[in-house]
């Protein structure tokens, strides 16, 4: 059976057993649909360009998923086939059918679920043994980025800070008593890389959780991750690296007024990794700490928060440090100016889904520090020590949502040289909803956002000076007026500015800096700029049709064969069934 035909016979599927559905008491099956369809017309103006550039394209396409679900009292079973048809073809041509995902599962009892194939795994872990963090600068953004950036998020299987792979996984939750109220138990087990029975092993992710909820205030558990090769003997590399960690949340009420909070999170990595070709071997282990303290105010829904962190120079813990974004994948959309590769710009990254990574990978990946240099690699970030203290509104707040964050770090060691860098860092926004303030049944919402970063090192070494200084700033901005019932008028920038300099160092195959090749130093002069504005139709909460303009304007001062300005006209329409 191709495709087509296997679209259809799902359909009808579908359909033809709704009422039976609806009338068993033990089987159930449904569908649920996602449709997406996009038109986009682009410009791009370059001082570079010459003849061979192309400077304007139009494109588009229509997908839909149609998801399969099965349920008896025991077992359930999901597929979602995907039909993808590019904009330019007739009568369907250049149609493609696809499986975008295969799931089975079921419950042991009351207690125990579990699910194989494609697996969402990290659930209720630690961020510094799972955490598949998300470094796009902020959530006060316009709705305009927001949902380009959803567009990716979808595509790209990022569900909050889970990672999408094939496997297997389970959790369990027993009622104890009065003492101890619950205790939970996750575990998983996927591939992340497969055996070519030569000099590649299968490499295998396992790990889990135990939480123990007490007195219905107090959370403590144990988080275990392991990524390690099966042993063949002809394989070139062995690798083994595990984290095991615990941590304790606790959220007490004092009064009606008042809730405290104080958590604490520790744990330590080993990594073991052998080339057997030229007979290398590396291991170390490393440790990471972290203590928070807070309070939430009701009455004015605050919430005020102190963290202190460290984490080692070589804490390992690749399923909390692997990136997100990509920074060195190619651009799609003009790719190239003047033969030369186009560089990323915030537009990229919030509008190509190939600028996102979905494999883990076991050593730290470049990145460009003008975006994120605090923490590039999340919160698991190595070699880094500090404190953070935050105010924010609580999550009941309706009308405004804001946010206040000062970080301060330094490197435990420096990097090559005696002296550490230091870093400083300021995230701030604020969303004010004027209707709900005006008591109108219609949302007018404004949203700023501010993220500054500094990073300096003084001193010298043997080579010349190690002292430098690099500044970025991010800044958004965005309107939503409902000027008709379910109509936006939308409205929104973003800003990044950065210049000064950082040394840039390669690593090796065991995530140790090259000590063949010296750390290069980039200077930056860099402004990055997306205007965007359009109008929304929300359908429904979840189905809508937006269209809008977009300006994105990067000028490098350093190297202006890279400045260019692309224009797009953007209409999307996504709808969920």
């Amino acid at each position: 059976m191709n495709y087509k035909s296997a679209f259809l016979v799902s359909s009808l599927l579908g359909l033809g057993t709704v009422v039976h559905g609806q009338t068993s008491n033990n089987n159930q099956f449904w569908v649920e649909g996602y449709g997406r369809a996009i038109v986009t017309s682009n410009n791009l103006k370059a001082e570079a360009a010459d003849n061979k550039t192309s400077t304007n394209t139009v494109y588009g396409y229509t997908l839909f998923d149609l998801s399969n679900n099965l349920r008896t009292k025991n077992l359930w079973a999901n597929a979602i086939l995907r039909g993808y048809s590019p904009f330019g073809g007739f009568f369907g041509t250049g149609t493609v059918f696809n499986f975008r995902q295969f799931q089975l599962g079921g419950n042991i009892g009351k207690a125990v679920s579990y699910e194989l194939g494609d697996i969402n795994v990290g659930e209720g872990m630690s961020h510094y043994s799972v955490n598949n963090f998300d470094d796009l600068y902020s959530r006060f953004e316009s709705p305009l980025l927001s949902q380009r950036k959803d567009i990716l998020l979808y595509e790209n299987f990022n569900f909050g800070n889970l990672w999408r792979l094939q496997g297997v996984q389970s959790r369990a939750k027993f009622k104890v008593g009065d003492l101890i109220d619950t205790v939970s138990l996750y575990g998983f087990a996927a591939r992340t890389n497969a055996t070519d029975d030569r000099t590649v092993a299968d490499r295998i992710l396992s790990g889990g959780r135990v939480g123990i909820d007490v007195l219905k205030y107090l959370n403590v558990g144990g988080n275990y991750v392991a990524l390690l090769d099966v042993p063949i003997n002809t394989a070139t590399m062995k690798y083994r690296n595990e984290i095991l960690s615990g941590n304790a949340k606790l959220n007490m009420p004092i009064g009606n007024d008042i809730f405290v909070h104080a958590g604490t999170d520790l744990g330590m990595s080993s990594y073991t990794n052998t080339n057997s070709v030229t007979n290398v071997s590396v291991s170390y282990k490393d440790y990471y700490y972290e203590g928070l303290a807070g309070i939430t105010y009701k009455p004015i829904k605050l919430k005020f928060t102190a963290t202190y962190r460290e984490v080692g120079p070589q804490f390992s813990s690749p399923t909390a440090q692997t990136r997100r974004v990509n920074n060195v994948a190619g651009t799609q959309l003009f790719s190239q100016i003047a033969g030369v590769a186009r560089s990323q710009s915030l537009f990229d990254r919030y509008t190509q889904e190939n600028m996102y990574n979905r494999v883990i990978l076991p050593t730290l990946q470049e990145f460009n520090p003008i975006y994120s240099n605090i923490h590039p690699y999340g919160v698991a970030t190595p070699n880094r020590r500090g404190f953070i203290l935050g105010l924010k509104t609580d999550t009941s707040a309706k009308i405004i949502d804001a946010e206040f964050v000062f970080e301060n770090h330094s490197e435990v060691v420096g990097e090559g040289v005696t002296d550490p860098r230091v870093f400083t860092g300021i995230r701030a926004g604020m969303s004010f909803n004027l209707g709900r303030f005006i008591a109108s049944e219609r949302n007018f919402i404004f949203q700023g956002g501010y993220r500054a970063e500094n990073t300096t090192r003084a001193g010298e070494n043997e080579s010349g000076k190690a002292g430098f200084t690099l500044k970025s700033t991010i800044i958004d901005a965005g309107v939503s007026l409902e000027v008709v019932k379910k109509v936006d008028l939308l409205a929104g920038a973003k800003q990044l500015v950065a210049s000064g300099s950082e040394f840039i160092s390669k690593r090796d195959e065991f995530n140790e800096f090259l000590t063949t090749e010296l750390p290069v130093k980039r200077t930056y002069d860099v402004k990055d700029m997306v205007y965007s504005v359009g109008a929304r139709y929300r359908i429904n909460n979840t189905s809508h049709l937006t269209f809008n303009y977009n300006v994105s304007d990067y000028e490098d001062m350093l190297t202006k064969t890279r400045n260019n300005t692309i224009s797009q006209y953007f209409l999307n329409f996504t709808m969920k069934l």
